[in-house]
């Protein structure tokens, strides 16, 4: 009987003790450069909420609208609009009724970069090819796992080596 006494208050206190270190980490999320499809200000809003449904643990993520001085825990998405040959450059025949038909695509090319404390840790890059526009599912899944690769449990911040360095 005794032993059922102790166990309760002892369960308890290791169940908040996992609660704690479960706690997950507040990131706000700012963009430089706009995402096609959407208005200034609607690019960070979709960042955010897409990477908040990537599947990532541990991770909280809010829109940062241009504060004016960086938020310490931070992801940082720096997009850029390339050119691209599809819908940019030569048009062999009437380009508005094929792009109704097939839509017009963006080569998007993003660098993530993860600040901590208010120190860089690490980033990731990719490029795709995108319509644009919160219902453009191949953008979804470029944001998607864009932040798995960065955030994910094998991404570039779970491979970086925090162990001390060895001195010689």
């Amino acid at each position: 009987m005794r032993s059922y006494r102790l166990a309760a208050p002892i369960c308890a206190f290791l169940l908040s003790v996992q609660g704690l270190a479960a706690a997950p980490t507040a990131l706000s999320v700012e963009a430089d450069g706009a995402l096609p499809g959407f208005r200034a200000g609607e690019s960070i809003s979709f960042l955010a909420s897409r990477m908040g449904a990537a599947g990532v643990t541990g991770w909280t993520f809010t829109p940062a609208f241009a504060p004016d001085t960086p938020p310490p825990n931070r992801i940082e998405w720096r997009i850029e609009l390339d050119p691209y040959a599809g819908g940019n450059v030569r048009q062999f025949f009437p380009m508005p009724g094929v792009q109704r038909m097939f839509g017009t695509h963006h080569l998007l090319t993003a660098r993530v970069m993860l600040f901590l404390g208010g120190q860089y840790q690490t980033l990731v890059y990719g490029e795709a090819l995108v319509q644009g526009g919160a219902e453009d599912k191949a953008l979804a899944g470029f944001v998607d796992d864009l932040t798995r690769q960065l955030l994910g449990e094998k991404g570039a911040y779970r491979a970086i080596d925090m162990s001390p360095a060895k001195r010689p």
